[in-house]
């Protein structure tokens, strides 16, 4: 359902010259300019109505213009016959409204009957009331209520079916027409004691009342409640309670939200444990429902106030073009439906986030997201509307606290609790109880049921009808407890007792500024720094010795060490041994006629404790290694910590970068090892062989992986070799799926396929002799580029065909797995294997290092890129003489 304008709120009596033109669109209504003239008579024109009554009856009007609006509303209340100033009806296609008809009542006389519109209105039966003597129509009480299969009483048909429900006695028809200003008289004039909130009015004078013949749009059943409904219209008060405000034209809070955040990313990790739905709405571990976040794509019928929030289940959604999310699909009752449920039974509060693009919040959101309170979830629900929707109720926990997020000088329309308790009615069919909702009538909501989201009289409510009951959002929920579980500004972080525990994942959580409420992402390896105010939080970092670094299911001692590779049948593979590294060399095709290599140089204990070894380059680093960022990429922040030395590379822009002269000695050490290796293994004692020129150190916290990627970027030598330092990691190398699948996704005249590669495939691909053929077919065809790209697209749909059921098309397993330990050398050789393979790492122990070395040759960088400072090369050359054996 679109944007509602509340007609009944702005309405202007201007007695002799009414101006029609600025009445908006109905709210029950859904077709602007849709609505045709019904003469009213004279003697209900004529009924006379105090200043302070809520009920306004119109002037006669020879003319109105297509635009205005009036709407026809029944309201139950007890002790009230039926009453009613309605004029305009709906002109729409698909719903007719009959001709009102008056009869002769003893307070005004004979009415004359209107002349009868052309079309007629649909015909439906409908249970009907019992006509008493005078004429004068009567509701059966609820154990008389026909059922459905019954006959009517009167055997009448009627033009529109009334929904019923059993608490209703007697109706009354009026017409709301009341501005701000009036239906604070409406909820003031209803208390036995004045309140602040709701000042008493003296009540109106009695008012001369007839029963015209004709059938309400919506029912209002009356109910037992704390305040007398039959002082209230509690449509007036429901539009009041739901009206929405554009956002631009939405006042300012008159508080402020006790955190809040720039985007997303620092939301999630300053909340860490509460909210860390990246883009959900909903956020729930292990079946316990923790927090939701309220932005854009909302549903029509959500609802936020000062105390009470209803909205949908997230989830069923997908895009939809340019308009942003759609529903797709019904949901189902799952792991979220349940996990509310279990929120319900245990009494467990939930946490609630708004972002600045929700239409239903009463005031202008101060930031992109800010935190609202903490809530407790009272209902869950099923609605239908293209589908079906799953909806919750949310009460805010703590009712006693005045809502940061409702404007200045706010006074609430109606307190909570004050209607007293919803209605409530078993389902004749499933038996189910619910609460009614809306005030159309009650309906069945369990989805399973035959009965679902019907009324009484078996119709499906028209969205339009569906207007909520303010006894439903209004009403109050005991809890045993309502104080809040915890503050949203989280403690801090602060020095552990036990060496290592700074480096574990959990540190890298945000922190929520304590003077300013700011989410702020830790940025810097020191500590946290608020952007906004300045505050900063650096705690002391506790060093971990070398020593407690060493794995016990790994021992290492002076002797060469064992191996815990592993790798595919046809890698090929060769051993040697020198300077006590046992270095294992993996070979493997890139095409026909090249090879890709790995080598792993393994170490013992000779290596590790060398002077200015990996021992002592491990805890130096923890020590003397400041200026570690995480960098954004991709308007994020990646999970390590980084810092690039010599020339710039990759992500790291020139300003990023720092001279070798400014780097802590492990770094220029690891330079040096690095390039001693690359000659040892290749076999080249040349020592003007190109030397590394860039190192790229990585600080990775316990448990922080890097995923699948290459290092090919152009203008890069074919050698790239890393030095690992610190907990034990896993280093897979594996073809890319291109390659090894021989299918890829492109964009071709803005259309997406899935194309078969040109690439050779290797003999240990899948589909390799249909590969080899069809290369050969594309290779002679001689095409057009676009026939070659639909032919291309049909090879690639029959290599899919040909996998064998449940043998994947898209995943590569690694044909080599390197177990990395402390002080262990990678070097990766050939141009061609950064091409076609692919290599990532996984964690296997506390906090690990990588200190990877490349030479970056000029075309590598813009003229802008290039740093302002002399890249001078490592001179202190190391050449293995302390470790050789």
């Amino acid at each position: 359902m679109g944007s509602r304008h509340d007609s009944f709120l702005e309405f202007e009596d201007k007695r002799g010259s009414f101006d029609f033109a600025n009445i908006p669109s109905s709210p029950l209504s859904s077709v602007p300019d849709d609505f045709e003239l019904q003469p009213v008579p004279q003697d209900l024109q004529d009924i006379a109505m105090s200043d302070s009554s809520v009920i306004h009856s119109e002037p006669r009007l020879s003319s109105v213009p297509s635009s205005a609006v009036f709407d026809t509303i029944r309201v139950a209340s007890p002790g009230r016959t039926l009453h009613e100033s309605s004029t305009f009806v709906r002109r729409s296609e698909r719903k007719r409204k009959a001709v009102a008809r008056y009869s002769k009542t003893v307070e005004t006389g004979n009415i004359s009957r209107p002349e009868t519109l052309e079309r007629p209105a649909k015909q439906r039966r409908t249970s009907q009331p019992k006509k008493t003597g005078n004429g004068h129509r009567k509701n059966l009480p609820a154990a008389s209520m026909p059922s459905a299969n019954e006959s009517l009483v009167s055997g009448e048909k009627v033009k529109e079916p009334a929904s019923t429900i059993g608490q209703i006695e007697t109706s009354r028809v009026v017409k709301v027409k009341v501005n701000p200003e009036r239906l604070g008289q409406i909820l003031g004039s209803a208390p036995a004691t004045p309140s602040p909130a709701s000042p008493s009015l003296p009540s109106p004078e009695p008012i001369p009342q007839t029963v015209p013949e004709c059938e309400s749009e919506v029912l209002l059943p009356a109910a037992q409640s704390a305040v007398d409904t039959s002082e209230h219209d509690l449509v007036a008060i429901s539009l009041a309670v739901t009206k929405k405000v554009p956002i631009n034209q939405k006042p300012d809070p008159h508080g402020q939200p006790e955190i809040w955040a720039e985007n997303r990313h620092t939301l999630c990790e300053s909340l860490t444990g509460l909210y860390s739905s990246w883009q959900g709405s909903y956020y729930g571990k292990n079946g316990v429902a923790k927090a939701f976040m309220l932005d854009g794509n909302g549903h029509a019928r959500d609802h936020l106030d000062e105390n009470v929030i209803i909205l949908r289940a997230s989830g069923s959604m997908a895009k939809d073009g340019d308009n942003g999310m759609k529903q797709r699909e019904d949901q189902e009752p799952k792991h979220q439906y349940h996990a509310m449920i279990n929120a319900i039974s245990q009494q467990s509060p939930i946490a609630v986030i708004c972002g600045d693009k929700n239409s239903q919040v009463p005031s202008k959101m101060p930031h992109k997201y800010n935190s609202l309170d903490w809530y407790k979830a009272t209902h869950v629900w099923t609605e239908r509307d293209r589908f079906n929707v799953i909806k919750y109720r949310l009460e805010k926990l703590d009712p006693n606290t005045i809502a940061w997020w409702v404007p200045t000088d706010f006074e609430p329309v109606v307190k909570l609790g004050a209607l007293g308790s919803p209605l409530k009615q078993h389902c004749d069919s499933c038996s189910n109880e619910y609460d009614q909702i809306y005030l159309c009538g009650w309906l069945c909501l369990n989805s399973k049921c035959e009965k679902f989201w019907c009324l009484p009289d078996g119709s499906t409510p028209d969205a339009t009808q569906l207007i909520y009951d303010p006894r439903f959002l209004k009403q109050k929920t005991p809890w045993a407890n309502e104080q809040a579980p915890m503050s949203f500004r989280f403690p801090f972080y602060t020095t552990p007792a036990i060496a290592g525990e700074d480096y574990k994942v959990e540190n890298l959580r945000g922190m929520t500024c304590p003077e300013c409420g700011k989410c702020n992402a830790r940025v810097k390896w020191e500590g946290w720094e608020c952007t906004s105010c300045g505050f900063e939080h650096k705690p002391q970092i506790t060093p971990l010795p070398a020593a407690s670094i060493q794995d016990q299911n790994y021992p290492v001692s002076d002797a060469y060490p064992s191996s815990h590779d592993s790798a595919l049948p046809h890698v090929k593979i060769s051993v040697n041994f020198s300077h006590n590294y046992r270095w294992i060399t993996y070979k493997f095709k890139v095409s026909a006629t090249e090879e890709g290599e790995v080598v792993h140089g393994i170490a013992n204990k000779i290596v590790r404790e060398e002077v200015k070894g990996p021992n002592e380059m491990w805890e130096n680093l923890q020590t003397d290694c400041h200026g570690l960022v995480r960098r954004e990429l991709s308007n994020a922040l990646m999970n390590s910590f980084t810092l690039n030395y010599g020339m710039p590379y990759k992500f790291i822009a020139a300003g990023d970068s720092l001279p070798f002269t400014d780097a802590p000695w492990p770094v220029t050490e690891a330079v040096s090892r690095l390039n001693w290796a690359d000659r040892i293994t290749s076999r080249d004692t040349d020592k003007d062989k190109e030397k590394f020129n860039e190192l790229y150190l990585v600080a990775y916290l316990q448990d922080q992986s890097m995923n699948y990627h290459d290092d090919g970027e152009k203008g890069l030598g074919s050698t790239v070799a890393t030095l690992s330092l610190g907990g034990r990691a896993e280093m897979g190398f594996r073809p890319k799926s291109f390659f090894f699948h021989g299918m890829k996704s492109i964009d071709y005249n803005r259309k997406k396929m899935t194309v078969m590669t040109k690439d050779d495939p290797l003999p240990q691909f899948p589909n390799y002799e249909l590969r080899k053929q069809y290369l050969e077919e594309i290779r002679n065809a001689g095409l057009s580029e676009g026939e070659e790209k639909e032919r291309l697209a049909e090879m690639a749909t029959s290599l899919r065909a040909a996998y064998p059921p449940k043998q994947s098309c898209t995943r590569v397993e690694d044909w080599v797995k390197l177990s990395l330990g402390h002080g262990d050398i990678v070097i990766m050789c050939g141009a061609h294997l950064q091409k076609y393979y692919e290599h990532g790492v996984s964690p296997k122990g506390l906090m690990r290092y990588a200190l990877t070395c490349r030479t970056v040759l000029p075309g590598h960088l813009k003229d802008s890129e290039l740093p302002d400072y002399e890249v001078d090369l490592v001179q202190d050359e190391y050449d293995g003489s302390r470790i050789a054996k």
